[in-house]
């Protein structure tokens, strides 16, 4: 006897698109990112002394102890370096997952550090160069910047808007949508 309705065996489910190299690239390069954020944040900190005495000139509040702004310093390159390195590593976590909204937010970030960077170069040109730590700071803002264009271009290939695309249909057809 045959049955009216055969059975056939669910089909096997889909693979996921695999990452392409541009956006692999672009990970790695967060992360290389990441750690020369680390890193320079930890030599600024070996100027803390002139650090502290920056902020006392321009806070002009003698009222205040060195105790304090020494605190009030810590606590701000605590929570800076912590909100600075949790994001690359978020933005480089969710783009390598191929996730949409993490190109657009990380897009959004590098035009924040773009506006960043120009109006450095408007100081540094009204301050002189030792407002923006000197010609090394202004050279290594200018580096930073040219590799976080570099990973924002890579993000935004083709490949990589393949790869997104790909992604966001594969998760909407896994849920059944």
């Amino acid at each position: 006897m045959t049955e009216p309705y055969p059975y056939s065996p669910p089909p096997a489910p889909e693979a996921p698109p695999q990452q392409p190299a541009t956006i692999a690239q672009a990970v790695r390069l967060m992360y290389v990112a990441m750690g020369i954020t680390l890193v320079l944040s930890l030599i600024g900190l070996l100027d803390l002394d002139q650090s502290i005495a920056d902020a006392r000139s321009q806070v002009g509040d003698d009222t205040m102890s060195d105790d304090t702004i020494r605190t009030i310093f810590w606590v701000s390159f605590v929570l800076t370096l912590a909100i600075t390195i949790g994001l690359w590593a978020w933005m480089a976590i969710k783009i390598g997952q191929g996730r949409a909204w993490a190109r657009v937010l990380g897009t959004v970030f590098y035009g924040l550090s773009a506006a960043g960077f120009v109006l450095s170069l408007i100081g540094a040109g009204f301050v002189g160069t030792a407002g923006a730590g000197g010609p090394l700071g202004l050279a290594i803002n200018a580096a930073i910047f040219a590799l976080q264009t570099y990973i924002v271009v890579l993000i935004w290939r083709r490949e990589s808007t393949a790869y997104i695309d790909a992604v966001s249909a594969y998760r909407l057809r896994s849920r059944g949508l």
